[in-house]
């Protein structure tokens, strides 16, 4: 079992994670429709994952990546990250429940079996 702490915020209907030891944050949008009524962020997380959406999977990528970070097997300098920064692609953006970058941390735990 692996984990990686990351803090996480939606700015101007962007979602914003910056995992600890991370060089950036990744930064993607969230959709109107994406039918997100609730203002807590792991439901941003949650509706991604359960539609299998690519944002679900860029931000288990991120994730993977700052796993290797926390663990020193990457060096900022070593790495290939991927894009971290998704365009709007013209949807309209969800700009509800928007919050300013807070210090709570969340906690990523991968299990490999």
């Amino acid at each position: 079992t692996s984990e990686a702490r990351f803090q996480m915020w939606k700015a101007d209907g962007f979602l914003h994670v910056h995992a600890a030891g991370m060089p950036a944050a990744l930064v993607a949008p969230v959709y109107a429709s994406d039918g997100i009524g609730y203002p807590a962020l792991s439901s941003v997380l949650r509706a991604w994952r359960d539609a299998r959406n690519e944002r679900w999977h860029l931000f288990q990528r991120y994730m993977a990546f700052a796993l290797d970070f926390s663990e020193g097997s990457l060096r900022a300098s070593e790495a290939e990250l991927p894009n971290l920064e998704l365009p709007a692609e013209g949807k309209r953006l969800d700009t509800r429940f928007g919050q300013a970058r807070c210090e709570r941390e969340w906690l990523y735990v991968c299990q490999v079996d």
